[in-house]
């Protein structure tokens, strides 16, 4: 399936809440036991997918600031140096205010893509969707309500 942004972007709220919900123990996933007193002990959690998700979160935001999108009052974002690095605990108004207005703003007459936004948040979502490809059903449920 080729990725449309607008796809990407519709999907972007959906597609961080599945992936947050996808943190899990460690052992769950590999059987290893973990001690969380040992010094250099791993983490005991699966952190890939939160990670996935902040950086879907990160890349969005970036390319709408690039993209002249008005981004104040847009709600609280987990930063790092002042930029907006993914969401603060299970809030996802943030991102659902984010992608609504980076979407109307893709409908004003006046809207000019920046070039590479495409190709970035299209193979980032790509990149993801082949490493958690239960994240495709968001997507798919995203493309099935526009053409509806």
């Amino acid at each position: 399936m080729e990725l449309d942004l607008r796809v990407v972007i519709a999907s972007t709220p959906n597609v961080i809440a599945e992936l947050r919900s996808m943190v899990s123990s460690r052992v769950a996933q590999t059987g290893e036991r973990v001690s969380s007193n040992k010094p250099g002990s791993t983490v005991p959690l699966c952190l890939l997918p939160l990670t996935a998700a902040d950086t879907e979160v990160d890349f969005l935001h970036s390319w709408a600031r690039w993209a002249g999108v008005d981004l104040r009052g847009c709600g609280r974002f987990y930063r790092v140096n002042g930029f907006v690095r993914g969401v603060i605990g299970d809030d996802s108004a943030p991102v659902r205010e984010l992608t609504r207005r980076v979407l109307t703003a893709m409908d004003s007459p006046t809207w000019v893509e920046p070039e590479g936004m495409r190709e970035n948040l299209c193979e980032l979502r790509a990149v993801h969707m082949r490493r958690w490809p239960e994240i495709s059903d968001t997507v798919w449920q995203v493309v099935l309500r526009e053409d509806a």
